[in-house]
């Protein structure tokens, strides 16, 4: 079969206030904001150079991501609540389909290191029939990129193992998924290891140099000390009367 076409990314952000809550316990509220924001401008600057891609929704409700959109030219969807990225991604297929779209790509707005090449290797492993290519996450458990024609042959169900609940989706509509391994698209940041890994590649992305310039990076690869010792005499045994 041909490589399906047209493409088109769907790029969901959530609310930039309630971004990045797995890391509240180091970076502050404004922190996470701009850490979300940049890394959504590295996205989506790979997704405007890939050469497959034939078009863009970001699908959003937060007044600051969707000025992202305009800035780049790129279709915007404007969803009522942030229910999740699940059903953000359910509501922009389903906006596409209805426009005649027959094949999509989704991505987060969190893997800053994705350039416009890994966007293209996917997108020609899917094919004009009914297909899926899915890459996972660092660990092999989420879903960090879907491909799929027709848009909605799996309903979209993201968050913790949505990786075998993808596969699991595309085999009962009878269809063998192409697992891709894909280092640039497997990294998301989520945690502060996932700072500290991404600040050990090569320079290069808005997001590397926002968490130089933060002193971030350099506060998530730090090594922590490790807790003092307590000297003094063991606690007392208990003892038990039998």
């Amino acid at each position: 079969m041909k490589s399906a076409s047209p493409i088109w990314a769907i790029l969901p952000i959530k609310s930039l206030g309630d971004a990045k809550q797995r890391l509240c316990n180091i970076l502050s509220p404004d922190e996470r904001r701009e850490l979300m924001l940049v890394s959504a401008r590295d996205v989506m600057s790979a997704l405007s150079r890939s050469s497959r891609l034939s078009g863009i929704l970001l699908v959003s409700r937060d007044r600051t991501a969707l000025e992202l959109g305009r800035e780049y030219g790129v279709q915007q969807l404007i969803v009522n609540s942030d229910d999740g990225q699940s059903d953000a991604i359910n509501q922009a297929v389903e906006f596409l389909r209805k426009k005649g779209v027959t094949a999509t790509l989704t991505i987060p707005g969190d893997a800053p290191l994705v350039m416009a090449r890994d966007i293209d290797v996917v997108c020609n492993t899917l094919e004009s029939g009914p297909s899926l290519t899915i890459v996972s996450n660092s660990d092999g458990t989420g879903s960090n990129c879907i491909a799929a024609s027709p848009p909605n042959l799996i309903p979209y169900r993201f968050g913790r193992n949505s990786f075998a609940r993808h596969v699991s989706s595309a085999r009962a509509a009878g269809v063998e998924p192409t697992v891709l391994t894909l280092p640039r698209f497997e990294l998301d940041i989520d945690t502060e290891s996932d700072i500290a890994a991404l600040m050990n590649h090569r320079p290069r992305t808005a997001t590397q140099r926002f968490l130089v310039a933060s002193g971030i990076g350099l506060r998530c690869s730090a090594p922590r000390p490790c807790p003092p010792l307590q000297v003094g005499h063991p606690p007392e045994l208990a003892v038990v009367n039998k």
